[in-house]
């Protein structure tokens, strides 16, 4: 037994080291590219939303992730420039992961979950290290942070946990149903506990549908029922998922089949097996155009964190040297990829400033094919708008398949969701001057 401590006090040193220094690069990288990570989609629609509103709009009742905007809305409050509040919201993601970070290695003092977070968080992400505003990602974060309550248990925290991830994200219950279910079928000092916390969690997912339902969550309820009614399986393969993007999601699934297999758990093996099975269908499903990879990588991020959940019971324990080795080695190409993929949102920026010199009010008919930067047109206005503000005079474009129903004369700012009067604008941090609307379709 003295040689098993003194081995792990061993691997737990080196892992330290490398823990530190993954959480100094990844701070790193969200300051280098905090425009790319908050000029995409949803973070621009949000930051506009601040500052707009000098408030925090709550999505969908998912209320546990407004920690996120505090920051931000302080900077806008406090009259900052619109670089310092897209910054401080790059950063707020961050320090929520590292909040998680100091609870689990400090407080909780787990060695093992610290590890599993920093996994989740640089080894298979590359485009969702860009999408960093999905509740999924926080969530998982979360699921993390409640395992280690689980091992460590600290009971209050865990039923706290419970009580929160329901608002979070639809899909972490498929995460936190996989965990329990294992330590119930698995660990038989776990099983009454399990039992209690599953019959919790579905509780409050109960409460939260039926007593405060939303149109987001409802319109997604409607559109799964009818998808699994037209569900067929023999127009789908598995291309969807052995993309090479998802290639450290793919690695750690078969690593996790080689344990079981190596370890002679088969029943883990049969179980993990069926239950990510149920997860890929369930996302199939879900899911009819995988045209947009930074989406699915979020999605399949679950999967990863369950695979690594299973690697860890299985009880893999490795030299400190292997463990050194193995970690620098992942970890590095982990951030590599981070790395290289920022070529892409870059060029984004780089690509609107581009037309924002010459264009302004313009309705340019949107082909995906001819504008793949765009990724999704609804966030051309509000994307366009801040890019221009950083640095020049307010400008907006918006991109439109039917660019007709967005030509106006009236002085207003246009978008997907609506239109909003200039006098309404924010003018300390948008001065948009009047001008109308035009098509354009050669830009």
């Amino acid at each position: 037994m003295s040689k098993i401590t003194e081995k792990l006090n061993v691997i737990c040193k080196a892992s330290l080291t490398l823990e530190l220094l993954c959480l100094a690069i990844y701070l790193i990288f969200c300051i280098i590219f905090y425009q790319e990570r908050t000029l995409f989609l949803d973070n621009a629609y949000q930051t506009f939303l601040l500052i707009q509103d000098r408030e925090i709009v709550v999505n969908a009742n998912r209320w546990p992730v407004v920690v996120l905007r505090v920051l931000p809305l302080m900077v806008v409050k406090l009259g900052g420039s619109i670089k310092l509040v897209l910054m401080t919201f790059s950063l707020s993601y961050t320090l929520f992961q590292l909040a998680i970070y100091f609870i689990i290695r400090v407080l909780n003092m787990d060695k093992y979950r610290s590890w599993m977070l920093l996994a989740l968080m640089v080894l298979p992400v590359a485009h969702s290290f860009y999408w960093c505003n999905s509740e999924l990602i926080t969530g998982l974060s979360l699921v993390v942070l409640l395992v280690s309550c689980i091992e460590g248990e600290r009971h209050i925290y865990s039923v706290i946990l419970l009580l929160i991830l329901p608002w979070v994200h639809p899909l972490i219950l498929v995460l936190v149903g996989f965990v329990l279910a294992y330590y119930f079928l698995f660990h038989s000092d776990y099983r009454f506990r399990s039992f209690f916390f599953g019959v919790l969690y579905i509780g409050m997912t109960l409460i939260k549908s039926v007593f405060f339902q939303n149109w987001y969550d409802t319109d997604k309820n409607r559109i799964l029922a009818r998808q699994i009614r037209e569900y067929a399986f023999a127009d789908h393969n598995l291309d969807y998922i052995f993309q090479s993007a998802f290639w450290p999601i793919i690695l750690f699934v078969f690593i996790c089949i080689a344990l079981c297999f190596y370890f002679l758990r088969y029943w883990v093996l049969l179980y993990y097996v069926t239950t990510s099975c149920a997860y890929l269908l369930l996302q199939d499903i879900m899911i009819r155009n995988y045209d947009n990879v930074f989406y699915h990588e979020v999605s399949y991020l679950l999967l990863f964190l369950w695979s690594v959940f299973v690697i860890h019971k299985i009880g893999v324990i490795l030299p400190a040297k292997t463990l050194k080795v193995i970690g620098f080695v992942l970890f590095t190409i982990g951030f590599t990829r981070i790395f290289l993929q920022g070529s892409f949102y870059s060029d984004r920026v780089d690509w609107y400033q581009d037309i924002l010199q010459d264009q302004d009010r313009k309705v340019i008919t949107y082909d995906k094919s001819d504008y793949p930067q765009l990724v999704m047109e609804w966030g051309s206005p509000y994307e366009s708008l801040l890019i221009s503000s950083m640095d020049g005079p307010s400008k907006t474009i918006i991109f439109a398949e039917n660019p007709s129903d967005f030509i106006t004369d009236d002085p207003v700012f246009v978008s997907h969701f609506g239109m909003i009067p200039l006098d309404e604008l924010d003018q300390e941090y948008f001065d948009l001057k009047y001008k109308s609307y035009m098509i354009d379709g050669n830009n």
